[in-house]
């Protein structure tokens, strides 16, 4: 009986351990997205499995609808860096979006859009807000 339960844990334990290797191997790979001439990394954030793992230049379309590519720097935007400016940035963007109607889309700023070599600007991009004043009543 009890070489009979060794017979069993052991192909249980080898195959729990194959299971974490492969689930962690599979976890930790990198995506492998395409590098432009200056080995900038390009592609679509959608194919990132976190915010690390996204490409230098995000495929995104401009205000004119041209295809190009945003710095992942650009859309995270300038860090305040107290938070009163975090604040005062908060009221700045509260303001514009009490001026138009609930569900409008609210310009934040823009921001360049490139071409695949990553200094080539071809248009711009417009980081939005939607505005939804429901948001700021008591409930």
């Amino acid at each position: 009986m009890k070489s009979n339960k060794r017979i069993f844990l052991l192909p249980l334990v080898l195959g729990l351990l194959l299971s974490f290797s492969a689930i962690t191997a599979f976890a930790t790979q990198n995506n492998n997205f395409p590098k432009n001439q200056a080995g900038q990394t390009y592609g679509s954030a959608a194919m990132a499995k976190s915010p690390q793992e996204e490409p230098d230049l995000i495929v995104a379309i401009g205000v004119n609808g041209e295809e190009g590519y945003v710095y992942r720097e650009d859309l995270d935007g300038e860090m305040p860096s107290t938070p009163e400016e975090a604040l005062a940035i908060q009221k700045q963007t509260e303001k514009k979006m009490a001026l138009v109607a609930a569900g409008t889309p609210v310009v934040v700023r823009t921001i360049p859009l490139y071409d695949v070599d990553g200094v080539t600007v071809i248009g711009e991009f417009d980081i939005i807000n939607v505005s939804n004043p429901d948001r700021y009543k008591d409930k």
